[in-house]
């Protein structure tokens, strides 16, 4: 019980202190200056029918006013000063999470399952609409309305200890209700998370200014709205079952509150007539028991809804508990940033959930300053095979080494920096071209040099703001829209940047012809002579000058050699370069 609770106090005391004791200051005001309201006015109207001195009821007023007037102003600049609090806290929580998020293995990311979890742990974040933290406000409510209650239920007791008790059975059995009702919404909110998050991303796609080429010319519009409003339409059904929920609960309370005020207003009228209190008690009576009643049914609505947000809880503990099965801090480096040899081990492979495999049995070894390409058609293997290499997946069976040593016992960040790769499916950031390419890490000469060996250094000359551009107009009107052929080179330039000991192109050079392809090898290859290089084509344009050329068909190697090995075989490998020569010299 509470372990959220216990969680976001720890994480408060860790981040932002000021929150916490601010809130704790909020509630002590809050709890104080009300009573005024409560007490005050039966002495006015006591003396009024009364002696009638007006300098006790001037200064009962002014206590009165006053009191409220200050205790609302200082109340009102403590809420001010923890909404900021909460937000610099509620900033640092989203984070905290999309650490988790960025951490997360490709296989978890590309899990429905791992993304509704996510979906579930945002309700917590978000405080199911009501805000961050608001289990904070309504710990720090418990406290405030339970020394409330004790405060009007002594003046209640004055009356009639019987009142007194018919209404706290009569609190009780709304909050029953209320704790029914929150269940059920509860889970309501959990099992829609999955179609909100359906919801957002036709929503999403809606908006990408790269998907509306393909909207327009495959005339997809009512398609995809379509899949929106049947998203709509689901979500649709799970509100109203929230809504129902909400009425029926609201129709029993509203039967409860009937009661309370029957009981309430005839033992209260019946005791003025025997004159056993005065009219100023009355109003006190009436006004404490108001009060007491808010009071309680607000402690339980605290209660319920702190324990609603443990079950939000459970779905963020659970999502920030999944493991990484690919990062580790271990302490075992690449000595000297040096790459000597490269071997897959008999490594075979099937994706999560399939029982297909992608790989099987792969065994091959490169070593220090080899330049390599692995070729085969669509679906042969290759990009999971550098997919392994760079431990986005491993392997279901087999071993995979550098340096002699397993890749998984290497430290990951160490490991990763390690490698220079362009996937074929490259991507850029709305940010200035030389923040892509350099990440804040700059060396100005050496980002001239791998813009001129990419070949887009000229074209980066003739913008105002040079690399200082910014890629895509998302953030800047002046940014700009480079080519498929353009923004291929800048993903080689930042390839080129990192400077690693092994590059990989996987197949990154599609939007160029194939006389600027094997140009723009050649010169990335001249430019690379003491590193391991890896090529990933359909396009046969680098095995003319790669020491090895590995052949995959249906997930296994066929074929290894150099190129004038692999033609003289007369195999694969001869029939698909024989087959691109003759289509090219067509």
């Amino acid at each position: 019980m509470f372990k959220g609770g216990i969680f976001l106090t720890k994480f408060c005391w860790k981040y932002n202190k000021k929150f916490l004791f601010g809130n704790l200051l909020l509630s002590i005001v809050n709890m104080v200056y009300p009573l005024l309201a409560v007490i005050v006015p039966s002495y006015i109207i006591d003396e009024l029918l009364g002696q009638q001195r007006m300098d006790v009821i001037a200064s009962l007023i002014l206590l009165l006013c006053v009191g409220n007037f200050v205790g609302g102003w200082i109340s009102i600049e403590l809420s001010v000063y923890n909404m900021n609090q909460k937000n610099v806290l509620f900033n640092r929580f989203q984070l905290f999470l999309s650490d988790n998020l960025l951490r997360a293995d490709l296989e978890q990311l590309e899990s429905a399952e791992f993304l509704t979890t996510k979906e579930k742990a945002h309700k917590y974040l978000y405080g199911d609409g009501r805000g961050f933290a608001s289990i904070f406000d309504d710990f720090t409510n418990v406290i405030t309305q339970i020394l409330t209650i004790i405060t009007l239920s002594y003046i209640i007791l004055q009356l009639n200890g019987i009142v007194l008790i018919a209404l706290f059975v009569s609190i009780i059995l709304s909050g029953v209700f209320d704790a029914k009702a929150q269940k059920a919404q509860v889970k309501i909110n959990l099992d829609k998370a999955d179609i909100e998050r359906k919801t957002r991303y036709y929503s999403e796609v809606m908006e990408d200014h790269k998907v509306s080429k393909e909207v327009k010319i495959y005339n997809m519009a009512d398609w995809i709205k379509n899949k929106y409003a049947s998203c709509l339409e689901d979500s649709q059904k799970f509100y109203l079952q929230f809504f129902q929920v909400l009425g029926n609960n609201a129709k029993l309370k509203q039967v409860l509150q009937l009661a309370e005020q029957l009981i309430l207003y005839f033992y209260i009228a019946t005791e003025i007539l025997k004159n056993t209190i005065s009219v100023g008690s009355f109003t006190m009576y009436v006004s404490a028991v108001t009060n007491l009643v808010a009071a309680i049914k607000s402690v339980i609505q605290s209660y319920i809804r702190i324990m609603a947000s443990e079950s939000y809880f459970e779905e963020t503990d659970k999502y920030l508990s999944l493991p990484s099965t690919i990062m580790n801090d271990s302490d075992t480096v690449i000595e000297d940033n040096e790459i000597y040899s490269i071997e897959f081990c008999n490594v075979s492979f099937k994706y999560p959930n399939q029982d297909s495999y992608v790989l099987q049995g792969v065994s091959f070894k490169i070593d220090s300053q080899e330049k390599v390409t692995i070729i085969g058609e669509n679906g042969a293997g290759k990009t999971t095979l550098i997919k392994l290499l760079l431990r986005l997946y491993k392997p279901t069976e087999g071993h995979i080494y550098i340096n002699g040593i397993d890749i998984n016992e290497i430290n990951y960040q160490d490991y990763m920096e390690k490698f220079g790769v362009v996937f074929q499916d490259f991507k850029f950031f709305a940010a200035t071209i030389k923040e892509n390419l350099t990440f804040d890490n700059v060396d100005e000469q050496h980002l001239e040099t791998v813009l001129k060996q990419s070949g887009i250094y000229d074209k980066i000359e003739t913008l105002p703001k040079g690399v200082d551009t910014n890629v895509y107009k998302i953030f800047d009107k002046e940014g700009i829209e480079l080519s498929g052929g353009q923004m291929q080179k800048l993903a080689l330039s930042k390839a080129l940047y990192k400077d690693s000991p092994v590059m990989i192109l996987d197949e990154p050079t599609s939007a160029l012809d194939p006389r600027a392809e094997f140009e723009l090898y050649q010169t990335f290859n001249n430019n690379i002579n003491d590193k391991i290089a890896i090529y990933i084509s359909h396009r046969l344009s680098s095995c003319r000058f790669c020491d090895k050329i590995l052949v995959l068909d249906r997930g296994r190697i066929i074929q290894q050699g150099n190129h004038n090995q692999l033609i003289e075989n007369d195999g694969l490998y001869s029939e698909l370069f024989l087959m691109q020569a003759n289509a090219y010299a067509s």
